[in-house]
């Protein structure tokens, strides 16, 4: 899971998604509920894939798979197109998490195990190096 407490941690999301903001004013909606799916540990790495889980801000119980590989989801916004740039709130969470992660690690305040999300980022660093 994203870890979703702590100053710093939540610091980094906010400055990842005010940065995306500027860059991308189109998402200015989209992004800040990505914001608040990753703040209330709504983003969970998937062990057995790599992928990840990310539920549903308005169905209880609804869990979409969110790949950044392939770049899907299994929301409706995404798979009807109605995503800008095909980029839902799911992707961008996701995205959201493991940029924040980066930026801990940049600023070295990421000490000790960051857990499943940061195992993840570097997984998918290695291997998008390798390709």
């Amino acid at each position: 899971m994203v870890p979703t407490t702590g100053t710093a941690f939540t610091r980094a999301v906010a400055d990842v998604v005010a940065h995306w903001v500027r860059r991308n004013p189109d998402l200015l909606a989209r992004l800040g509920r990505a914001h608040q799916l990753v703040l209330t540990g709504a983003v969970t790495a998937d062990r057995s894939r790599p992928c990840h889980l990310v539920r549903s801000a308005t169905a209880p119980g609804l869990v979409y798979t969110v790949s950044l590989f392939g770049r899907t989801c299994e929301c409706p916004d995404f798979l009807d197109g109605g995503a800008p740039r095909g980029w839902c709130k799911h992707l961008l969470a996701v995205a959201a998490g493991g940029a924040a992660m980066r930026l801990l690690a940049r600023r070295g305040l990421a000490t000790g195990d960051l857990g499943d999300a940061a195992t993840y980022w570097r997984w998918l660093g290695a291997r998008q190096e390798a390709a």
